[in-house]
């Protein structure tokens, strides 16, 4: 016999990612001190901190943040690509770059 009552519910929980619209990234650049990255431009490892570098690097985060310092280091090692960023508040991050993607940087960077 079936019996809507007795059945067990199975409930579904998604992680949906944190929509971040261009008013409020360009609010929260206003945090970020500094970024440095270091990175072999040959390498296809690069990806993400090219992509996170030229994202940073645009109009309206330089006008939001004038004092806002973006630093590359390109090298000829075979380390992995890495990036620094300091905050105003003097939190520091450190990317290994070649385990993240530019979204999934720049959502830590402003979640």
């Amino acid at each position: 016999i079936y019996s809507p009552s007795k059945q067990k519910t199975k409930t579904t929980q998604y992680n949906m990612p944190i929509k971040i619209t261009k008013d409020v990234s360009t609010q929260l650049i206003k945090y970020v001190r500094s970024v440095k990255a270091s990175f072999n431009p040959l390498d296809s490892r690069t990806r993400s901190v090219r992509e996170t570098l030229r994202q940073l690097q645009c109009e309206r985060f330089a006008k939001s943040n004038p004092k806002l310092k973006v630093d590359i280091t390109h090298h000829g090692k075979v380390d992995p690509p890495s990036m620094y960023v300091a905050f105003v508040n003097g939190d520091e991050r450190i990317f290994d770059c070649q385990k993240f993607h530019a979204k999934e940087m720049l959502d830590q960077l402003f979640g």
